[in-house]
């Protein structure tokens, strides 16, 4: 499936993140920052697409194995996973406050369509991004609060989830059981 094309930037190359097949069955959304370069997803993005590259990131990884704990029992079919900011650049051009803005509009449609029963919240971006009149990252880390009068979890972004404190990880798993209820 080809990734869409967006005229909100001047990135050449966007995505809309992907929705599991069984994504409808449990309503959960994680919410990340942007592709993750540190993990080249970016390069496996344009061969394989935004799933298989998140599968095969560390990132990918790392979710995964939160989301197979025995409490859960779900993998990445289970989930909707999209980024704030949906296009691509180098590692030279970050983007500004005005195009995350434009990326949110996009991402609180992807919310409307969808009805999620929970959001996750994964990184200070993220958490800024859509909570800007929030309390911090570093106050909300680890709680529930309401995006769109959706239950959401602030977390870490996934490529940091493995070495959360264990505290957190049972409030995040705890969040995902109660939201697929």
């Amino acid at each position: 499936m080809p990734e869409p094309t967006c005229k909100r930037c001047t990135s050449k190359q966007c995505s809309y993140g992907f929705k599991g097949r069984r994504a409808d069955t449990t309503k959960l959304l994680f919410v990340a920052n942007m592709m993750d370069e540190r993990v080249e997803e970016r390069r496996l993005f344009g061969r394989l697409g935004h799933y298989d590259a998140f599968l095969e990131s560390d990132s990918g990884k790392a979710l995964k194995t939160i989301l197979a704990q025995e409490a859960l029992n779900m993998n990445l079919e289970y989930i909707y996973f999209t980024n704030v900011f949906k296009g691509m650049f180098s590692r030279s051009r970050f983007p500004t406050r005005e195009e995350y803005r434009a990326c949110l509009e996009v991402l609180d449609q992807q919310i409307q369509e969808f009805q999620p029963r929970g959001i996750v919240a994964m990184g200070g971006w993220v958490y800024r991004s859509m909570f800007e009149k929030g309390s911090g990252f570093d106050k909300e880390n680890g709680n529930t609060i309401l995006y769109q009068n959706t239950p959401t979890i602030v977390t870490y972004h996934p490529s940091a989830i493995l070495k959360m404190p264990v505290q957190h990880r049972l409030r995040l798993v705890q969040f995902l059981k109660s939201a697929q209820a």
